[in-house]
């Protein structure tokens, strides 16, 4: 029962981070700079809460680095993909497939390597979801074949944040170290990732302007809320991951984060929800109770 409850308050931390998101964004420009310089300052932001959390220890092992590293990769690459994607206005079509992805590919994964049962209501449950998120976004316009190629991309690398993630928190083979230190070691690496990229492209622009608006009052207070928010509910899912399947997991998150993005959108910003809107989240609410 703790293992769910965990995994219901990091979906609320979740959609909370959404809203912080999308009035930061509202703010900034959407630039590949841009995006970059977010994931650099919200990285420092979390690893000075994770060392918090941590009580000022660290430790290393081999798999964790390597494990950690790839998953801060692509989660570094879909981020940049997304900023690019939303900057063609997608919006739509790049949550449908990150979400899309952060909840196939784990499952599927679960229960083809990692020996989880396949039972027929976490089927079900999946597919409702799915048909769920298509529904939400069906009345977006078709995109260019680079911009589905890019939503297909974040499809696959979303997913595989979410497998590196349970393979590290059921891994009994190798050393690796806690949940805390593992989530600090992606961070750090993810950060030093983020700015060889960023200097790769100053370089290349030969401007810094870009970059001024990510030292407004806007960032100094924002980044480091989301970057809070956001850590916390990332411990909370890795917990999660050790005891769920990820065909129960991912799902859940997936389907809760959608139900009350939505919800949240509509109290905070006053987005008004089509008839297809409301029925992919009814849909979504659905499909994520079969998990439970």
């Amino acid at each position: 029962m703790w293992d769910y409850i965990m995994v219901l308050l990091a979906v609320v931390l979740l959609a909370i981070g959404f809203i912080v998101q999308k009035i930061y964004q509202k703010g900034s420009k959407s630039s590949n700079e841009s995006s970059i310089m977010f994931s650099i300052i919200s990285a420092v932001c979390s690893i000075v809460v994770l060392i918090l959390l941590n009580g000022f220890s660290f430790d290393i092992t081999w798999y964790s680095a390597i494990n950690a590293g790839l998953r801060a990769l692509c989660g570094l690459l879909y981020t940049i993909l997304g900023f690019q994607i939303m900057r063609e206005g997608k919006v739509a079509f790049y949550m449908l497939f990150l979400m899309s992805g952060g909840m196939l590919v784990p499952a599927v994964w679960g229960w083809l390597f990692l020996d989880e049962p396949v039972k027929i209501l976490h089927v079900l449950g999946v597919a409702v979801i799915v048909a769920s998120i298509a529904i939400s976004n069906s009345d977006s316009s078709r995109p260019s074949a680079k911009t589905i190629f890019k939503c297909c991309a974040v499809f696959v690398l979303n997913g595989f944040v979410s497998v590196f993630s349970k393979l590290h928190q059921v891994n009994t083979e190798f050393l690796s170290v806690g949940t805390t230190e593992y989530a600090m070691l992606g961070t750090v690496l993810s950060l030093l990732m983020s700015m060889v990229l960023l200097s790769v492209l100053v370089a290349k622009n030969k401007t810094q302007s870009e970059l001024r608006v990510h030292f407004r009052l806007r960032t100094l207070l924002l980044v480091p809320l989301y970057s809070a928010i956001g850590t916390v509910s990332s411990l909370l899912q890795l917990e999660g991951a050790k005891n769920l399947p990820a065909s129960v997991l991912y799902p859940m998150i997936t389907g809760g984060t959608i139900v009350l993005t939505g919800l949240f959108a509509l109290l905070f910003f006053g987005e008004k929800l089509s008839k297809r809107g409301w029925i992919g989240i009814v849909l979504c609410l659905l499909g994520t109770c079969l998990f439970l």
